[in-house]
């Protein structure tokens, strides 16, 4: 039999490995009203690298058949959609930093047909694949 300590070492190494990226956003459905403003902060946690990830957000609308479409992103001012260029632009939809793991998607004034299930993204910095990349949430957009 080994000495605790042994096992206890072995132990910790495995945890090490163990650790998986997650991506957390608040649990939905999420019921906002139009016309007002919408704050999404999204989360990663288990990752390798950089102390600053990259985050980007897609909407998926019931009505464009499951095709994502691009909202904005902290890495690549291209990023955007049509549908949200010109708003990306405006800073009327941006993407704040809380951290360097923590951001969040604002829209300044939501709109009907911003509703929808929105990812949040984050662009690996791991070594392999580890755990989740993203994450969704139902927004409702609401009178």
């Amino acid at each position: 039999m080994a000495p605790w300590w042994i096992t206890f070492i072995a132990l910790l190494w495995e945890f090490e490995w163990c650790v998986c990226r997650e991506v957390t956003l608040p649990a939905g459905p999420l019921y906002r009203v139009a016309g007002f403003s919408l704050s999404l902060p999204c989360t990663v946690s288990g990752y390798e690298g950089s102390r600053t990830q990259e985050f980007e957000w897609y909407l998926y609308r019931e009505d464009a058949g499951g095709r994502q479409i691009a909202v904005a992103s902290t890495r690549d001012a291209g990023f955007p959609y049509a549908p949200f260029q010109g708003r990306v632009q405006a800073g009327e939809v941006r993407i704040e930093r809380d951290s360097g793991d923590k951001a969040r998607l604002v829209i300044q004034r939501l709109r009907p047909d911003d509703q929808g299930r929105y990812e949040c993204y984050t662009p690996s910095t791991d070594s392999r694949f580890l755990g989740n990349y993203s994450s969704s949430v139902e927004i409702k957009a609401c009178g």
